[in-house]
């Protein structure tokens, strides 16, 4: 399913919702091992600071069923036409998803969050602000969760 593979591309990139939903094939490195993604546009353009998403060997191959229009994650509207994602709909398709499962629902900028905490505990801080494109690692902690499992181990050496 679209929405499925689009939430599992996600989490494994750590991006923002917006930089997903705005991938196109031509802005897809795909000359070596790790792909590099780079959103034409994104949060900090203004500033004048570029992305570079990289997309590893998993979200590869979710993507490779996406690389053949103009943008990677489209959908059929009512009058049969493609449309893009946009975060609103992305967000209304999980709100959905979540409600047929009979699950809490949750909003796609949690998969940053996670991502980044998934990161920081198996990499450390420096990777998660490497993933996240942050230019302060003090951004990046305000996403990345510290790991209570290294609180609890901490605990029991010292008592």
């Amino acid at each position: 399913e679209l929405v499925g593979d689009m939430v599992k591309i996600h989490v494994l990139l750590g991006c923002r919702p917006a930089e997903l939903l705005a991938m196109k094939p031509k802005l897809i490195d795909r000359s070596g091992p790790v792909w590099i993604y780079s959103p034409s546009s994104h949060k900090n353009t203004w500033r004048g600071k570029s992305r570079r998403i990289a997309i590893g060997p998993k979200a590869q191959a979710i993507l490779k069923c996406y690389l053949f229009g103009e943008w990677c994650f489209v959908s059929q509207t009512d009058s049969g036409k493609p449309e893009r994602y946009l975060v609103s709909s992305y967000r209304r398709a999980i709100t959905r998803a979540c409600q047929r499962a009979n699950v809490a629902p949750w909003t796609p900028g949690q998969l940053r969050h996670n991502a980044a905490s998934l990161v920081r505990r198996e990499f450390g801080l420096d990777s998660a602000q490497a993933v996240l494109g942050h230019s302060t690692a003090n951004t990046t902690e305000i996403y990345a969760e510290l790991d209570i499992a290294k609180a609890k181990e901490v605990a029991l050496r010292i008592g």
